[in-house]
């Protein structure tokens, strides 16, 4: 697929925006040992991750449609929401169950830069509880057997 160079402009001064939060990400991933993901493409976002009995996961995106980010780009009011997810998956099974949580949700673009960090602490906490028990009992199924 192909975008107008104009559509293709606006979702570059997002991406170009967004990396100005990677050292915070980046910081959060090191001491926390959590692996970096950076998804550019149509949809700029960021996320965290990191594999073990429980897989978790930090999701930063937008609060937009698709329609709303072509249409007008990057602006300082811009909504983001910070997401985080847990899951399970047995190795007998082909459906997993997932946990999620809000961080935060809609929040301005330039509010971001001054308490990303502590918004990330906040969502590790809230990780931290979800337990393969509580992702097993409160988790949605995912997968063949949904």
């Amino acid at each position: 697929m192909t975008l107008a160079p104009e559509i293709t402009e606006r979702i570059q001064a997002v991406e170009t925006h967004l990396a100005t939060l990677d050292p915070i990400l980046h910081e959060f991933c090191m001491r926390r040992g959590y692996t970096f993901r950076s998804l550019v493409g149509v949809w700029p976002r960021r996320g965290a991750w990191r594999r073990e009995e429980v897989d978790r996961c930090f999701d930063l995106t937008m609060d937009l449609t698709v329609p709303e980010l072509m249409g007008r780009g990057f602006s300082p009011d811009m909504p983001w929401s910070l997401y985080v997810t847990a899951s399970t998956r047995p190795p007998d099974v082909t459906s997993a169950r997932i946990l999620t949580a809000d961080v935060f949700r809609r929040l301005p673009f330039s509010s971001l830069r001054e308490r990303l960090a502590a918004d990330l602490d906040a969502g590790l906490a809230t990780l931290q509880t979800f337990t393969p028990e509580a992702i097993n009992e409160r988790g949605q199924i995912l997968g063949h057997a949904a």
